[in-house]
């Protein structure tokens, strides 16, 4: 079966494809439309950008911001929803673009935080600089990898050793699998 973004959705638009965002699906489309919203001037959209349906939208800001650039319509901050915030694409706006990024931080994707159970991410300490991440049993990482599903967002991935993850107080919140050691993807 080929992947969302590779399959024919429509007879009648062989680009458009089939997504979905929390509740909604559709069959097309997505629509990026930058709006001034400077109190002192009228609110226009400033740039238009259409995508298939499939793109996700922080691949996008990339894009706007370019386009916002070779015209000069620069703002002082750019007001974003959770879809487009990641945290290399903060870096590269204050970086590249000399503009803050505001917008909310996506929630743990984890099962254990979407569940409100377990052992979630947050309950573990990440020591970016050393590349130590430390469990809520004082158990450290084992590896610390280069994620090897890069289409996830994820840019690394963490194991403990599976002695740290061994029936036990800790074994049943944190991972599903019954043998596998716990495995957290960390995004830079």
């Amino acid at each position: 079966m080929p992947s969302p973004a590779e399959l024919l959705a429509s007879p009648d638009d062989i680009e458009a494809r089939y997504s979905t965002k929390r509740r909604v699906e559709w069959v097309g489309y997505n629509a990026h439309l930058p709006e001034t919203c400077d109190v002192e001037t009228p609110h226009v959209i400033v740039n238009v950008e259409t995508t298939p349906a499939t793109t996700p939208d922080d691949h996008m800001l990339e894009v706007v911001h370019a386009s916002l650039a070779q015209r000069e319509l620069w703002p002082a901050g750019h007001l974003v929803d959770t879809g487009y915030i990641a945290a290399d694409v903060l870096v590269a706006g204050q970086r590249e673009y000399r503009v803050a990024i505001v917008g909310p931080v996506a929630g743990d994707p984890s099962w254990q935080a979407r569940a409100d159970e377990g052992v979630d991410t947050s309950q573990f300490l990440v020591d970016w600089d050393r590349r130590v991440v430390t469990g809520p049993a004082g158990q450290q990482r084992l590896s610390w990898l280069p994620n090897t599903y890069p289409k996830n967002g994820l840019v690394w991935e963490v194991r403990f050793a599976c002695k740290d993850c061994t029936p036990g107080v800790h074994r049943s919140p944190c991972p599903k699998a019954t043998q596998e050691p716990r495995i957290l993807g960390l995004s830079a």
